[in-house]
Parts: structure tokens; sequence; C-alpha cells
């Protein structure tokens, strides 16, 4: 029984080494303390036991996603940023929640409009689709490149909503929250939107 535990400790620990040495970087461990918050959050306790849980949790996630899932390094995005976007989005979700309420009971109409985004980082793109079905009133159906297809609740009674004013609305506040996260001077991917963008309405 001595031997078995010793072993398994040896290889917990060669884990470990092999984690922090070959995948760990200074992204990496910003989201091994936001995955440890997370997890002290949700279990609501604050013990050394709790937190050295999250701790090892947070560093498996990191592991298995290197070592498992076959993604393109993301050396273009402020991880730093990015986490305070989160909470940006929180508060966007519940101020959009109050419109979307108050738009159901005066009168909604449903449209769907295509619009391009000015985020060259492809990681950054789905986070923008992604943030934008998060909204109620809003839901992402495609995202092609720099081309953002969405549905969204409008006024029913209101006039036709100009091509500016509704990429706005969808898009304008946590695309240029996203754009506060883009590092382009690590690696560029994608192609840069330039001038202002176009968009396009279909009634439903």
């Amino acid at each position: 029984m001595n031997d078995f535990m010793n072993n398994f400790m040896n290889n917990f620990i060669d884990i470990f080494k092999n984690i922090f040495k070959n995948i760990f970087n200074r992204n990496s461990v910003y989201l091994v303390v936001l995955f440890t918050a997370i997890w002290v959050i949700l279990t609501e306790n604050t013990s050394a036991l709790s937190i050295a849980a999250g701790f090892a949790i947070g560093c498996a996630c990191i592991y298995c996603c290197h070592r498992f899932l076959s993604m393109d390094r993301i050396d273009d995005v402020h991880i730093g940023r990015l986490m305070l976007y989160i909470f940006y989005l929180i508060g966007q979700m519940y101020l959009a929640g109050f419109a979307a309420i108050k738009l159901i009971i005066m009168g909604a109409k449903t449209d769907v409009v295509t619009v391009r985004t000015d985020i060259s980082s492809r990681f950054l793109r789905v986070l923008l689709a992604n943030s934008i079905t998060l909204t109620p009133g809003t839901l992402t159906l495609d995202l092609s490149g720099d081309r953002l297809t969405v549905l969204w609740l409008r006024p029913k009674a209101s006039a036709p909503v100009g091509i500016e004013a509704a990429g706005e609305q969808i898009k304008g506040k946590l695309e240029r929250q996203l754009q506060k996260a883009h590092n382009p001077g690590k690696a560029g991917s994608g192609a840069a939107g330039g001038g202002r963008r176009a968009a396009r309405i279909n009634d439903t």
C-alpha cells in the first residue's frame, strides 16, 4: 500500500512538473488564478484546502486543454484585460435583460441583420459572437470571417432601423471593449477591418 501511494504521489508530482515546464506561461497563470477564484465562489469555501483544490483543478484544466485539444496558440490577446471584460459583459447582460423586457411589453419585432466587425483577432470575434448571444434580445446565427448574422429584437411600432444604428446597438459597446483586449503587437491574425463597415437588414 505504501509503495502504491509513493508511486502515485511521484507520478502526480511529475505531471505538475511537466505542466509548469512545458505549458505554463504568464497567460496560463492568469487563467489558473481565474479558475481558482471561480472554484472558491462556486463552493463558497475559502479554506486552504478548497483553494488548493481549485488551484489543482485549474492546473488540470490547462493541462488537458494543451494536451488533448487541437487549438491554435492565442498570442494576440491580453488575458488580463480580457478578464475585466467578463465583468463588463455580466453588467451588459443585466442591462440588456431589462431592455428586452421593456421591448416585449411595448411590442417587439424580430429582424435578421448581418454586420461586419472591425476586430481582426479570430479568437475575439468568436467571443463577440458568443457575447451577443448571451445578451438578451440578440442571438448570433452565424459567424463567417468578419461577418456576423444576428437575430435581434427592436420596437415593433418604430420606423425601420438604419444600417449604422443597427450595428451599433447590437455590437457597438461589446466590440469596443473587446478591442481593448486585443494585443496585435504579438501576432496579427485575420484580415483587419478598415473604415466604416456596412450592414444588411432583412425583416422576418
